[in-house]
């Protein structure tokens, strides 16, 4: 007996129930299906976990990037070193995507 369209997802779904189910929409985008009826004619994909940027400075970098501030001023409810330590991995992380290609 041939086994039932989208069975993997099916099982895969069912064992997990963290895992968010979309199906793809006439337009080619996908929207989320809550309780899938898993039409045989409709294409589903467990949805991609959301993947974060991770930065390539080390710990010498971002401390110097936390010393080039003011870290003394914590007038502001948030410390413009902190915004400086972030933007400066942000800006590594693009920097490391960009030399890739």
């Amino acid at each position: 007996m041939a086994r039932r369209a989208h069975a993997d997802l099916i099982e895969q779904w069912l064992a997990d129930d963290s895992l968010l189910v979309e199906f793809k929409l006439s337009n080619g985008s996908w929207a989320a299906a809550s309780s899938p009826s898993w039409d045989a004619n409709t294409e589903y994909r467990i949805k991609p976990a959301r993947v974060y940027p991770v930065t390539s400075m080390t710990n010498s970098e971002l401390f110097l990037a936390y010393k080039s501030t003011d870290s003394t001023d914590i007038s502001q409810p948030i410390c413009s070193c902190f915004v400086a330590i972030a933007n400066a991995a942000i800006k590594r992380y693009i920097d490391d995507q960009e030399s890739k290609k």
